[in-house]
């Protein structure tokens, strides 16, 4: 996950909203297309707790709070996100004869307390090298992840490490054997840029957090290097 920040709520989505007695479950076409290219827009076209790629025919509303337990937030726009299918279009898996859910297919109405919408959250998390699985050092957020989120299934691993190896593959191009701490900088910093930045059709990278963690790793540890030297 990387940190959303909200924008307004788009228009056509907000002119509905405006209307006695408003529903989201009767939310008329032009609303609710309304509604996901805003939450696109918010989150560079990624699943907001996944980052796959999701698009305005590929993609549900996820409400932070479920609109079971708090309705008074079904049409709040801070507690919509737009969210992946999580596996629900997936083949079941052959050992275990179902599928393995995630993001909000497997958190359904249950309440997270680590939010992409929280810096604090986000800054909490870590992504391992190898298995490139997701933790947070908060153990309740770390719990939510793994239980509620299911973000550690062998597909969403799989997929973040294939970003991080292109990455890598990357880094090993630009950075020949014995390249100087100033072309490591540089390299790196560029790259983070790179990373956390849109193209020009707004979208980021998918899986782009383990990338930015990463990166923001390496330069730590090659600023800690030079200040130890």
């Amino acid at each position: 996950m990387i940190h959303i920040k909200k924008s307004r709520p788009p228009k056509g989505f907000a002119a509905y909203c405006r209307q006695p007695d408003a529903r989201y479950s009767e939310l008329s076409h032009k609303a609710k297309k309304s509604l996901k290219q805003g939450l696109l827009r918010d989150q560079g076209y990624l699943c907001a707790y996944c980052m796959g790629r999701i698009d305005a025919g590929e993609m549900k509303v996820e409400h932070i709070d479920s609109q079971a337990i708090h309705p008074e937030l079904e049409l709040d726009y801070d507690n919509l996100l737009g969210c992946c299918y999580g596996g629900e279009r997936d083949e079941p898996d052959p050992f275990r004869g179902r599928r393995s859910l995630h993001c909000d297919s497997s958190k359904a109405a249950r309440r997270l307390t680590c939010s992409p919408l929280d810096p604090a959250c986000i800054a909490s998390l870590s992504y391992g090298s190898e298995g490139c699985s997701i933790h947070s050092s908060n153990p309740e957020w770390d719990e939510e992840l793994d239980r509620i989120l299911n973000l550690n299934t062998s597909k969403l691993r799989h997929n973040r490490q294939e970003a991080l190896y292109t990455l890598l593959d990357e880094l090993q191009q630009l950075l020949p054997p014995h390249s100087s701490r100033h072309r490591q900088h540089s390299v790196l910093t560029k790259l983070l840029e790179r990373v956390k930045a849109r193209d020009r059709y707004g979208e980021l990278i998918p899986y782009c957090g383990i990338l930015i963690y990463w990166l923001e790793r390496m330069l730590r540890e090659l600023e800690g290097e030079h200040t130890a030297g």
